[in-house]
């Protein structure tokens, strides 16, 4: 296995063919710049925002890096129900016109001795009536302390039309024994209507890893372990559409065999103890340390806390602890259930928050981040991750306040041209972001396609007045 990496960002994303994204590119760090410095130091953007009307394609950027991720990651990293979802729901994604969805990841790792760039990407196809993967590609530019920068090389790629493999930048023959079981393998998976990567589906990384040279073994450790470990995704539909009574909060905390990840379910019904094993009861009192920490510091009077704690036995005789959550505000204890949907929102993405502002390689997706959190709020927490966080952090919003608080340059907006859906603005001096944006919204950008439009108020007015006419006959 490689050695682990001490620094991980997200450079560049290219969607095709998801949702209403026929096209769309992002580029959240100079790739130049980084050839240039990766040695002598780069100042990496730490937050990148994403605005734009209802159903416009932000949500499809933190559904995207969703879907490959589950398409990449080991199977034991997926719960049961992500397992579910990549084989149903994810599909739903890709755009019913196409049928088709094609979409590329870069991503610069730092080690002790050496910086690697991976680009990974990946076509899938409707066949029939099942989904494949027609074409996967892992392409990898290194180099090593003191000396200068490879060339790009194809590590990896697969091609079901032509069917091909290339591992290490040469063809594999059609007879040889890697070929042979590497083709049977996905002659299972499609049978099996099981969507996985070709080279990252259990069976074919553990083969690739027994039989190929260090480089290639390095470079398909390495794109895992960024997967596995520090890609997060936070949809809104992982908070929104839990039982009523169930608040999920999302958890990553280092242990002695790497970290622990996944989501930790808390009951909020009143009077209700929750059980945990007392394997896991240390995960749950440090989650609600960061939670009091966090919460201590944005929201002075609030604390929330375990309280009743008692060990147990449960009913098939094993050892844990039972408690309830609380929330309280100025020594008054209230049910969780009781607060406020920003403050369960809060709640819900802090853990996360906390090991993305502290670690350099976590790369955090957030849809939706400011729903229920207060305006001011919320443009202070944006600030402080632009100026101080480690890791990086994207997220879609709807509240603006973020465009007077962080450079304009690491935010996009989405248009109404779907073969070029992400825009930045352009501004020229001292102009306000958020004036320039309401300016092109209304009467339209100088260059480029228009962003994605808000109706007027007459529009509105008479689309209401159209549905009054017909209820009422």
């Amino acid at each position: 296995m490689s050695e682990r990496f001490l620094d991980a960002k997200l450079c560049e994303i290219e969607i095709n063919g998801m949702k209403n994204v026929l096209h769309g590119e992002l580029v959240f760090q100079n790739i130049n710049g980084l050839i240039r410095n990766s040695e002598e130091g780069y100042r990496y953007n730490h937050v990148t925002g994403m605005y734009g009307n209802n159903g416009s394609g932000k949500s499809t950027v933190v559904q995207t890096m969703s879907f490959l991720r589950d398409l990449i990651a080991k199977d034991y990293f997926l719960p049961e129900g992500r397992k579910k979802r990549l084989a149903s729901q994810h599909r739903l994604l890709i755009n019913a016109k196409k049928n088709m969805t094609e979409n590329r990841f870069l991503v610069f790792l730092k080690k002790e001795a050496e910086a690697v760039f991976l680009e990974y990407s990946v076509r899938i196809e409707k066949c029939g009536e099942q989904y494949l993967v027609s074409h996967e590609k892992v392409r990898r530019k290194a180099k090593e302390e003191g000396k200068s920068w490879e060339a790009w090389k194809i590590m990896l790629e697969y091609d079901r039309a032509l069917d091909e493999i290339r591992v290490d930048g040469r063809k594999l023959k059609k007879t040889g024994i890697l070929f042979t079981k590497l083709m049977a393998y996905q002659e299972q998976r499609e049978k099996s209507d099981d969507l996985k990567s070709f080279f990252f589906d259990d069976s074919a990384y553990d083969l690739l890893n027994e039989s190929c040279a260090k480089n290639v073994q390095d470079t398909l450790c390495d794109l895992l372990e960024f997967i596995n470990y520090d890609l997060l995704t936070l949809e809104y539909d992982q908070f929104s559409e839990t039982d009523h009574w169930v608040l999920p909060i999302m958890v990553r905390l280092p242990n002695n065999y790497g970290h622990i990840q996944g989501m930790l379910p808390i009951i909020m019904r009143p009077g209700e103890k929750q059980f945990v094993p007392a394997l896991l009861y240390s995960v749950v009192v440090n989650v609600f340390f960061q939670i009091h920490t966090v919460l201590k510091t944005i929201i002075p009077d609030l604390d929330i806390g375990l309280k009743n704690i008692e060990q147990v036995v449960d009913k098939n005789g094993d050892d844990g602890y039972s408690f309830e959550v609380m929330s309280s505000r100025n020594g008054v204890e209230i049910p969780l259930i009781h607060e406020s949907l920003g403050i369960k929102k809060i709640i819900f993405m802090i853990n996360m928050l906390v090991d993305c502002y502290n670690d350099p390689r976590i790369n955090l997706f957030i849809d939706e981040m400011d729903s229920g959190v207060f305006e001011h709020l919320l443009g202070q927490l944006v600030e402080a991750f632009d100026q101080k966080a480690k890791g990086f952090l994207f997220f879609t919003a709807h509240n603006l306040r973020p465009l007077e608080k962080i450079n304009y340059k690491e935010l996009y907006f989405t248009t109404t041209d779907p073969e070029n859906r992400y825009a930045k603005l352009s501004i020229v001096g001292n102009n306000n972001p958020r004036n320039v944006y309401f300016h092109d919204l209304n009467l339209g950008r100088p260059k480029g396609a228009d962003f994605a439009k808000v109706p007027s108020v007459s529009q509105i007015k008479l689309g209401f007045m159209k549905a009054g006419k017909t209820r009422n006959g």
